[in-house]
Parts: structure tokens; C-alpha cells; sequence
């Protein structure tokens, strides 16, 4: 039985004219997808289908065909030189440009508001126009920021797309567009869609079992709640049948949940591609760049030096100086650099430079050199003052610190796209010679912040997507952890920045979708979607969503239930903890790959150590240190005694507890 969007599809797909709009582009993919196997094969014009953001930006081209749209790094510029541009006045005693929204006190250290006057830019023009009256000091400077901003459009033959009305002028086009209740932004166009006689607004219709479709897990943490939700996977493609690529895992916390996930399918050899990038800057070869910027900034702390030099994924070329270095910092305390005061003259002491003159212990010269050197070529990275001077000295720093020869794929990779974002940097700056940016590095480090990477997939298996992104794309099974109230609750709230009083006086309020990302999930689910929660998260306490309807307690396991028999796989690493623990039954009838590698390095380990006779004799020294230190009295002189206090580093390592408690070493660390 197909339901609305189904029906649309296999209505209109031969129609030359339709066109299908969704509210992102892998929805539109997945369904065009999705088509092809309702179809039984054949081929079907992509063409016919796209996004929402893409619809509205041919439409608003077509109405501005001279013009070109405003890069949105161009945006971030452009505050970053009038906040600069504020700063000059202000400290010149001339009118500022803001006097509300960035206080005259405040102006030089105004570089924290960037992002937040950033993001306010495309929303202006909405603003403007709702706006009837200018009246406070914050209405005088939204006023200026938009003056200022049009003019600059204006200047560069550019335009705002979010301060265009797109036409929606009838090009022969029949378009439909599909889930219109989960776009931030609809509401400012349905009006003139509907009246649209070449548009059709397709809402699917929820049908009661659609409303009941789905499963809800609550557990007392997430740890639990992760191991589950792999088993359910498992169970999915074992009992059910489906293919991994079917299988959709929606992660509203990426930060904390993402890292933990992918460790658990990875352990169980279940397949995945990520359809999500992360930011440049996430990535420990993207760290390099804002490592840098801290030892500049810091004077080269211990921490931030050691940062940069001990991150083992840059392929250093004097590894011996750089551990000779952080030796030479330990020894002598290199903690933090100091400013000192003589004869009413403040002077900046470098604490390296500092312990060079005089050592606790003796210094390389080479190393010494080393120092010198990468402070000398980082400092002129640093403070470059463009970013085509950032570029040069970079290739500089590169060729004198890095060895590119042993550089792995990966690291080489993310350099590569670091450097092709300073490529475009430098393209814009040489584009818009007025635009002074202050601060060239620092803008560029939080510029990798922002820029998502995602590594091309050349496997398929089960997608991880942003909770929103995968509500209108249809699975076999939509699968959601981390279903509390906080991580769920999606409230679209238009002109965000301004207080809630005013948005009311302007008519504009507040809308609650967080029952239709639910119900998408769940309409776009052939099975029934799961939602896992748990009480005890990664970052605190949580509830589950209350339209979930969830149970008053949680558990700390769902596979033990008779009840739920097939939904969840056999936990073979739980199977192999039971029987390393009571060395009494025998191995599960199957086990995981890495478990069967596990197991065998562990077997040949302990065969190694018996047959070459590598247990310690009777007369070994280091018996006669643990006799001596943890041996009982005169009537238990033939037993040890050990604390609990004392095993607690065993547990953690037996290695660790031979070092600190029966060899007295000292873990030297800052």
C-alpha cells in the first residue's frame, strides 16, 4: 500500500514538467532512490529532483540575474571590518557606528561578537520589513547594520538571497514540494505558494498506525543505550533481513554520542558511512592550525607547546629535538611565561629563553636551535597580515618542520582542504581590497571551525545522519538515540535575535515542530522507528521526549526480556565477558572478527610466556622487592599483604602498579 508521497511520485514521474522539491538534498536523493525500487529498475531523470534551499535560489536568480549571491564567508568579513571600522572610532572619540548593540566601553575587545552579527545579516531583511517604527537605540543600530550592509551589497553587485522574495514565476515547471512543516522558513512563502497555480504542497497524510509506529527504549544510561541499539541494528539485518544501507541512525548530540557509536559498530563489524561532515578544525591534522595560533598567543606555555608538538598525527621532522625539548621544559618547570617589573619599566620574560640562560641540566644546541627556529616561523605565521602572507609563510613553516615524504593519507588530505580554504580566502580578500580584517590568522582559525569535511565514502552500510536532516528521507528503519526533551525539541523561532516582547509586538512567534520531526521519522520508517534514550546521558541527566511516551523507569538491558525475543542480537562480547570471567562454560558458537584476533593474540601471548620460561624464578630481584615491601608479619611472613587502595593501579595496569608501588617511580608530569 504506497501512501501520499508515494503516490505523487509514480503520478507525476512521467510527466516532463513535474518537479519534485524535499527539504534537503539527501531526502531528494533518497527518494528518487526509493522510486527506482517502487519502479522495479529502469531510470528516472534526476533533474526533476531538489532541495528546498536550491528551489528558492534559481527562483531568486531569476529575478536578479545581474547580481551574484553573497559568499557567506564574505558576510563574516564584512562584520569583522565594521566591527574594527567601530573600534577606530570609538577609540578616536569619533561617532561610533553602534552604540547599543556593541557599547563604546566594550569596542575594542568587540571581536566575540562577530559570529552573532553574522548570523543576524541574512535576517535583516525580514526585520526590515516587519519592523513600522524605529524607537530604541537597538532599532537605530539594526538600522545601521542594514544601511551599511545593502550599501556594500550594492557596491560589489551582489545580493542577500534571505532578504529576496523569490517570484515563483510559472517557468512550465509543475512543482510539488514535499513536508513543507519541517522548513524553518516556510511560513514566509506559503501564502504566496498557495496561490500558486503551479505549485502543489504535498503534506503526507498520519494515519493512525503511522502515529504508533514506532518503539521506545529507555535505559538507565548510554552506555547501555548505544550497545542496544547496535544489537537492534544487528538484529535487523539478521532476523529482518535488511540491507545495512536501509538502516538510518539519527544522532541529534553528535558532539558526545558520535565517538562512541562509531566505536561500537566498528567493535561489532557492523558497516557505516557518516553522510555529515565535521569541521576542518576537528580533525587533529586541522588542529594544527589553531595549536599554532595558542603557542603565539601564549608565548609558547608548556601546554600549548606540547600540544602542537606531541599531536601524532603531523609528520614532525626532529623528532629527537622535540623530545629533548619537552624533557628540557620538564626539568626545568616551563610552565607559563611572566612579565616582570624593574625601574617602573614592565619587561616580558619568555620562559624558555629564560631556562636556556640558565639550565637545570644541560641543553642540546640542536635543540636549543629547534626552539629558536619554530618559534621564529610560527610567530610569522601568526602574525601575518594577510592571508596570502599566511599562505607563503606556511609552505615555509612546512618545508622546514614537516617531513611530507612520511605524512599519512589523511593528514595529507585535510592540509590539502585547510590550505584550499586559505586559497579562497585569499581570492576574496584580493576581490574586496577595502574589507581590513585585523586579524588574518585568527579569523582563518575560526573559519576551519565552520567549514564541514566529510572523506568521499567508498562503502555503503548503515547512514548516520543529523536527527532533522533524517526525518523526510525514507528507511527500512529509522533509528534514533538520544530521543530526551532537550535533544528533541525543535522550535523554529524567526528574528531569534531579538527579545521576546518584540517579536510578539511584530506579530511574529514561535512555532513547535518538534512533533513533526517525530512523526516524519516514523512516517518515513517502513518498520516501526526506534527511539533510545537513556536517564544517565554523556553531559547529565535527561528525560525522554513526552510525546514518546515513555515508560516511568528505565533498564539497564531489553535483551533479557522474553518478550522482545529477535529484536535484539546475541551479545557476543557480553558472551565472551561470562566466560573470561567464570573460565567454566565454553565460547559462544560464533564470535566477532576482532574478538577472534583478540582471542588469539591473547593465547599466543600466554603460550609464549610458559613455553620460554619467561615466569620469574624464585631468586628473581624483583620478587624480592614485592616480598619485601608488601610481606605480613613474623606469623604471616610467608604472605603478602596488599590493600585495596594499592591494587587499584593493578586493575588499571599491572605494569602501573609495579612501577608506583613496588619500584617507587615517580610519574613526572605537569
Amino acid at each position: 500500500m504506497t501512501n501520499t508521497v508515494e503516490t505523487t511520485l509514480l503520478e507525476n514521474i512521467s510527466n516532463p514538467a513535474a518537479l519534485f522539491v524535499f527539504p534537503t538534498d539527501v531526502a531528494a536523493s533518497r527518494w528518487a532512490d526509493h522510486l527506482l525500487r517502487l519502479l522495479r529498475g529502469g531510470t528516472i531523470p534526476m533533474e526533476k529532483f531538489t532541495a528546498w534551499d536550491t528551489f528558492k535560489h534559481n527562483s531568486i536568480s531569476s529575478k536578479v540575474k545581474n547580481k551574484k549571491s553573497v559568499p557567506a564567508v564574505l558576510r563574516k568579513m564584512f562584520v569583522s571590518a565594521l566591527i574594527h571600522e567601530n573600534a577606530e572610532l570609538c577609540s578616536s572619540g569619533g561617532k561610533p557606528v553602534f552604540e547599543s548593540l556593541i557599547r563604546a566601553e566594550w569596542a575594542a575587545q568587540a571581536n566575540s561578537h562577530v559570529n552573532w552579527l553574522t548570523g543576524i545579516l541574512p535576517q535583516l531583511g525580514i526585520w526590515l520589513r516587519q519592523i513600522k517604527e524605529i524607537t530604541t537605540a537597538d532599532d537605530r543600530d539594526l538600522f545601521t547594520l542594514t544601511e551599511r550592509y545593502k550599501q556594500f551589497l550594492d557596491k560589489y553587485d551582489l545580493f542577500e538571497p534571505a532578504w529576496e522574495t523569490p517570484p515563483f514565476e510559472d517557468t512550465g515547471k509543475e512543482c510539488f514540494i514535499f513536508f513543507s512543516e519541517s522548513l524553518t522558513d516556510f511560513s514566509e512563502y506559503q501564502e504566496l505558494l498557495e496561490k500558486s497555480s503551479h505549485v502543489r504542497i504535498i503534506n503526507p497524510e498520519i494515519t493512525e498506525a503511522k502515529e504508533k509506529n514506532r518503539e521506545l527504549f529507555f535505559y538507565t544510561n548510554s552506555r547501555s543505550e548505544i550497545t542496544e541499539a547496535a544489537l537492534y541494528i544487528q538484529a535487523l539485518h539478521d532476523n529482518e533481513n535488511l540491507s545495512w544501507d536501509s538502516i538510518c541512525i539519527s544522532i541529534p548530540d553528535t558532539e558526545y554520542y558520535g565517538p562512541y557509536l562509531i566505536r561500537e559498530l566498528e567493535n561489532r563489524n557492523i558497516p557505516y558511512i557518516r553522510q555529515s561532515g565535521a569541521p576542518l578544525a576537528s580533525y587533529r591534522a586541522g588542529k594544527f592550525f589553531a595549536a599554532l595560533a595558542s603557542c603565539a598567543s601564549q608565548d609558547y606555555s608548556f601546554a600549548s607547546l606540547t600540544e602542537l608538538l606531541l599531536n601524532p598525527h603531523l609528520p614532525w621532522k626532529h623528532e629527537r629535538e622535540i623530545q629533548n625539548l619537552i624533557d628540557f621544559g620538564i626539568k626545568n618547570n616551563c610552565i607559563s611565561s611572566w612579565s616582570e617589573e624593574e625601574e617602573d619599566k614592565k619587561a616580558w620574560i619568555n620562559v624558555w629563553e629564560d631556562a636556556f640562560t640558565d639550565p637545570y641540566g644541560s641543553i642540546q644546541p640542536n635543540t636549543r636551535k629547534f626552539f629558536s627556529e619554530l618559534k621564529t616561523h610560527a610567530n610569522a605565521m601568526y602574525n601575518a597580515p594577510t592571508f596570502a602572507e599566511i599562505r607563503k609563510q606556511y609552505f615555509i613553516f612546512r618545508g622546514k618542520f614537516f617531513d611530507m615524504d612520511k605524512v599519512l593519507s589523511e593528514t595529507d588530505t585535510i592540509f590539502s582542504r585547510c590550505i584550499s580554504e586559505l586559497m579562497y580566502l585569499t581570492e576574496i580578500e584580493k576581490a574586496f581590497p577595502d574589507l581590513n580584517i585585523t586579524d588574518p590568522y585568527m579569523f582563518f582559525t575560526g573559519y576551519l571551525e565552520e567549514i564541514s569535511y566529510l572523506a568521499q565514502q567508498l562503502s555503503s552500510g548503515v547512514a548516520i545522519l543529523p536527527y532533522r536532516t533524517a526525518a523526510p528521507a525514507p528507511f527500512d528503519c529509522h533509528i534514533i538515540l538520544g530521543a530526551s526533551q532537550a535533544a528533541l525539541t525543535a522550535v523554529f523561532t524567526p528574528l531569534v535575535f531579538l527579545p521576546g516582547s518584540k517579536r510578539e509586538k511584530l506579530g511574529l512567534f514561535e512555532r513547535d515542530a518538534s512533533k513533526t520531526f517525530i512523526t516524519l521519522h516514523q512516517y518515513n520508517s517502513r518498520l516501526p522507528a526506534a527511539f533510545f534514550c537513556s536517564e544517565i546521558t554523556f553531559t547529565g541527566y535527561a528525560i525522554p521526549h513526552s510525546l514518546l511516551d515513555a515508560p516511568s523507569k528505565p533498564k539497564q538491558r531489553y535483551d533479557d526480556d522474553p518478550q522482545l525475543a529477535g529484536k535484539f542480537a546475541p551479545d557476543l562480547y557480553r558472551a565472551e565477558t561470562v566466560f573470561y570471567s567464570s573460565l567454566l562454560g565454553s565460547l559462544p558458537d560464533r564470535i566477532h572478527k576482532n574478538q577472534k584476533r583478540g582471542f588469539e593474540e591473547w593465547w599466543s601471548r600466554r603460550k609464549g610466556t610458559a613455553d620460554t620460561g619467561s615466569v620469574l624464578s624464585k631468586d628473581h630481584p624483583l620478587l624480592h622487592m614485592i616480598r619485601k615491601r608488601f610481606s605480613g608479619k613474623d606469623e604471616l611472613k610467608d604472605q603478602l599483604s596488599v590493600s585495596s587502595s594499592s591494587l587499584a593501579p593493578y586493575f588499571e595496569c599491572h605494569h602501573k602498579w609495579i612501577f608506583e608501588r613496588v619500584l617507587k617511580l615517580e610519574n613526572v608530569e605537569i
